[in-house]
């Protein structure tokens, strides 16, 4: 998906190709990731938000959200200094860090946007293509030597609290959510209605003289490292254009949320425990801001 960093389909691709194919759950009725033939029975719908160019999924319903995301975030960062020097009170630079890591950024790299390719010309016309931080501003942790540093991501009272989201595997109890949305990719990514959209891609392009890539590396328009920003962005531009006037990202996120939905149908029981998981590592990480006067 970046996806951290961008959350493209780049990272998700990878997620997806980690786990492989042996260890994701397959729907009833379907054939194996990786041999869709785009045929799905039901319908999904993938929310587009077009003034932040983020893609919303069903299975982001069962991990923690952006701002859930940042509340956990600033607790760990609480918890490893806690651990660091032993003490539970941390000094006033940890507390300012925390503090820092729940301000909201716009546009959120922590969200999913270029899944399948670049899209929404708009945003891109004001914004860029990647006007998105590398990294989530998590904040800064307290200096500890490697040994220390190894032992407190190690404890259990941070293992327990990690973040859970559809792209972050986390423990073996709650990594099933990545799991099921890296094959739902997968199975997108295979699909024969996305090889079709592709095709389109393609031709929207050649008919303005970019050259695109093959459908295996996502069939996006190529562009050189040699070329300057503004000669990258006009071929960004180019490809969020049309990717928006065949309905790419709009398309192939509904046969993505078509699969998840009826992953969740199959696999709802553990999806509830996950979403319940996140639930009470919220809900700690909002009561060590408390102790702290974080919150």
């Amino acid at each position: 998906m970046s996806c951290r960093t961008l959350r493209g389909g780049g990272t998700l691709l990878a997620i997806a190709l980690l786990f492989g194919s042996s260890c994701s759950p397959t729907v009833a009725g379907d054939e194996p990731a990786g041999e869709s033939s785009g045929v799905i029975s039901g319908s999904g719908r993938a929310m587009l938000d077009w003034d932040n160019a983020t893609i919303t999924l069903p299975l982001d319903e069962y991990g923690m959200d952006l701002a859930e995301q940042r509340l956990v975030r600033a607790a760990l960062s609480i918890e490893f200094a806690r651990c660091v020097i032993g003490s539970e009170s941390v000094s006033d630079q940890v507390l300012s860090e925390a503090r820092r890591a729940l301000i909201p950024v716009v546009p959120d790299p922590e969200a999913t946007h270029w899944l399948f390719g670049i899209w929404d010309a708009t945003f891109v016309a004001k914004n860029g293509w990647k006007p998105f931080p590398d990294d989530a501003p998590a904040p800064v942790y307290v200096d500890a030597d490697p040994i220390t540093a190894e032992r407190c991501v190690q404890a259990e009272s941070y293992i327990s609290m990690g973040l859970i989201t559809i792209t972050n595997p986390g423990e073996d109890r709650v990594e099933l959510i990545a799991i099921l949305n890296a094959d739902s990719y997968m199975r997108t990514f295979n699909s024969s209605e996305y090889a079709r959209l592709l095709g389109e891609l393609r031709s929207c392009g050649e008919s303005q003289g970019y050259q695109t890539l093959p459908n295996s590396s996502g069939g996006g328009f190529v562009t050189d490292q040699s070329w300057s920003d503004e000669q990258v962005l006009k071929v960004k531009l180019a490809e969020a254009t049309c990717n928006d006037q065949i309905s790419l990202t709009q398309t192939a996120g509904n046969i993505m949320a078509t699969y998840q939905l009826e992953m969740i149908d199959q696999h709802e029981a553990e999806l509830f425990e996950i979403r319940r998981i996140a639930d009470d590592r919220v809900a700690r990480a909002e009561g060590i801001l408390r102790e702290v006067g974080v919150l």
